[in-house]
């Protein structure tokens, strides 16, 4: 901080983490968001559905065919488990 600037900060009561929590808003998502969206799961599981060669291709491979280049294999081996 600057010399010229102050800060003054006045603490009016302490919080607890879930009063702060509450505070944020509900329906608010917090953390990462998914690096795999619905629409993207559904375009991957619908890609290795297509035919018997897409059944048999590595993630990187199935990755590059349902044009999810900006996910990593993990969370593509991850969303054929939840989708079976």
């Amino acid at each position: 901080m600057q010399d010229s600037q102050q800060v003054e900060v006045i603490a009016c009561e302490v919080l607890s983490l879930a009063e702060l929590l509450a505070a944020s808003g509900p329906g608010k998502s917090t953390g990462r968001p998914q690096v795999l969206t619905e629409e993207g799961k559904d375009r991957l599981v619908a890609t290795v559905k297509r035919d018997f060669e897409t059944r048999r291709m590595s993630p990187v491979d199935l990755q590059c065919e349902a044009q999810l280049g900006h996910a990593c294999p993990q969370p593509i081996l991850t969303a054929l488990d939840e989708r079976g």
